[in-house]
């Protein structure tokens, strides 16, 4: 119960005196409060009832400084802890938006002198928004905030050091390869252990804290075996979402701890985490009209998985109305490259989605500089375009920020093949699989790729298989035919070349080498296995007008 005094704001049994900047109990004693705190307690009952997000907040009491949302938290926790047993019950939170402070009296939002012109305001911008975007219930104007995780310390079943030292590597480990991808926000380390010896129950340390999601574990040594299990919870449900267990010898505790981390991190994060398909479930069972940016963005991704024409222009529309939502979202600049890179070699039009697609690399990094994958889409749009010294030294920079990403490493070992790192490729592509052995088909083209220029057939035909053969571009299916043709398999390789000119009609060696800037190390295997295989050698004439004089085959000149 809040109400007016002429000596202070009551809340409950509590008194606030804003000018004096105190906060006192039911006998008059002080409760302290740090500034920072007691400014949002009093930015928090001017705006009684009403939703403010966690951005106006920070603007509200921190103004132009710099701070994370750990802080935030923190001083939230504090106000609840002074507000006594009732504390939660006055400031809700509302997972993703904000907080909002309960009031039964109305008296609340008038009863702090020199606040009622910022709360006409505030009521007047509501009013116009709501008018404005027809009362629609959206989280903001933006609408891109993403979901938030809190890796609870790592629990070992043993007292001795050696488990307690893993248990926090491992945690560490956890939150710092969780932290390079965009896709989510990570509560840090001191924030959530502090949480969690705080309150035993999940709900209770996820509505306090604020996260959409808890990651708890558990590490037990057996002998010369450990054991460790993790299990991801949503907090609206409190369902386990996502369990895994691991059984290693002890060895090398260090690798097994990396090996983890990393495993985690990509099993939830990049565009085929499990975090981003919880998303796209809930944004799939709303009216288009009701999607924000970030919902937007997530839908789209999924649209390019599927790697039709159909999907990828349903993509470019999603992502580009996410764009317009929200300009500062560079997760939907960066899917904008990708489908503007595949709709390259599937419509032919090289130059003209080539350009879109460096341009949104472009727009990504100069709205994320610290997003690993913003750098590879860069680097990738440079090679596309034959800027390699500026291409290596962004893909270099991706691998700084996120080196155990398995996506930033699938990238990277197909775009090194133009580079002509042909070793670091194919490392690059078995770091990637044992990172994600359930890797999505997307993938396929990039590993493939890496083995194919490294001779390795057999593997190149098993990443194939993840891929629809009815989406492949004339590149993977020169690979595909290639591969088979140099393995011997004569009648496999002779039913997909017709299958490959069946889809491209115009497919021949020149026309396709002409499109790809490679190295000649790599160019001339490529036109081998493709003569091998029966490819066509000189592009038909239609095709023939695109080619410059300069770079045509000299058995077609």
């Amino acid at each position: 119960m809040v109400s007016d005094r002429d000596d202070g704001i009551a809340i409950g049994k509590l008194h606030l005196y804003r000018e004096s900047e105190l906060l006192r109990g039911e006998s008059g004693e002080e409760i302290s409060l740090r500034p920072q705190a007691f400014a949002m307690l009093c930015y928090l009952v001017e705006n009684a009832d009403r939703l403010v997000s966690k951005d106006e907040l920070i603007e509200a009491i921190w103004k132009k400084a710099i701070v994370s949302d750990d802080s935030l938290t923190r001083c939230i926790h504090d106000i609840r802890q002074a507000l006594g047993a009732n504390g939660r019950n006055l400031i809700q939170t509302v997972p993703r938006r904000g907080y909002r402070f309960v009031s039964s009296s109305p008296a609340a939002k008038k009863s702090v002198r020199h606040g009622m012109w910022l709360i006409a305001a505030l009521l007047a911008l509501a009013v116009y928004v709501a008018l404005v975007f027809g009362l629609q219930d959206n989280s903001s104007i933006k609408g891109s905030t993403p979901p938030v995780i809190a890796v609870l310390p790592f629990v070992p079943q043993a007292d001795d050091d050696q488990s307690k030292r893993l248990a926090n590597g491992l945690t560490d480990d956890v939150i710092t390869d969780l932290a390079t991808f965009p896709e989510f926000s990570v509560i840090a380390r001191e924030t959530s252990t502090a949480f969690a010896k705080r309150f035993a129950d999940t709900g209770e340390l996820a509505a306090e804290i604020g996260a959409d999601f808890v990651l708890k574990g558990m590490i037990q040594r057996n002998g010369d075996r450990i054991r460790i299990s993790t299990q991801l919870i949503e907090s609206s449900t409190l369902k386990h979402v996502w369990t895994r267990r691991w059984d290693r010898q002890a060895g090398d505790l260090f690798a097994i701890q990396i090996e983890i981390a990393s495993s985690v991190a990509n099993r939830l994060g990049n565009g085929e985490g499990l975090i981003q398909a919880l998303g796209r479930a809930d944004a799939a069972r709303k009216r288009p009209s009701n999607l924000n940016a970030y919902e937007l963005y997530l839908l789209g991704t999924e649209n390019i998985t599927r790697l039709t024409k159909e999907s990828l222009t349903e993509a470019q529309s999603q992502l580009t109305r996410a764009t317009e939502l929200d300009p500062n979202l560079a997760r939907a600049w960066v899917e904008l490259f990708h489908v503007n890179d595949v709709l390259a070699y599937m419509t032919g039009d090289y130059q003209t989605h080539r350009a879109a697609a460096l341009e949104a690399a472009e727009r990504a990094v100069a709205i994320d500089p610290k997003d690993a994958e913003a750098h590879a889409v860069l680097a990738m749009g440079l090679q596309r375009n034959g800027n390699i010294t500026q291409s290596k030294a962004a893909f270099e920079k991706a691998l700084q920020l996120a080196p155990n990403s398995f996506e930033i490493l699938t990238f990277y070992s197909g775009t090194a093949v133009a580079f002509g790192d042909l070793s670091r490729a194919a490392t690059a592509a078995e770091k990637a699989i044992r990172l994600n052995p359930e890797y999505p088909s997307w993938a396929a083209g990039f590993l493939s790729s890496a083995f194919f220029n490294t001779k390795r057939y057999e593997e190149t035909l098993k990443v194939l298989e993840r891929q629809d053969s009815s989406s492949f571009s004339p590149l993977r299916w020169a690979v595909h035919v290639g591969s088979l043709a140099a393995l011997g398999r004569s009648s496999e390789a002779e039913l997909a070349l017709r299958k490959a000119l069946e889809q491209y009609p115009t497919l021949s060696v020149e026309a396709l080498l002409d499109k790809l800037p490679f190295p000649t190390e790599v160019e001339q295997h490529l036109k081998q296995r493709m003569v091998d295989a029966g490819f066509p050698i000189c592009a038909q004439i239609q095709a023939r007008q695109t080619i410059a004089a300069d770079s045509r085959l000299v058995e077609c000149d």
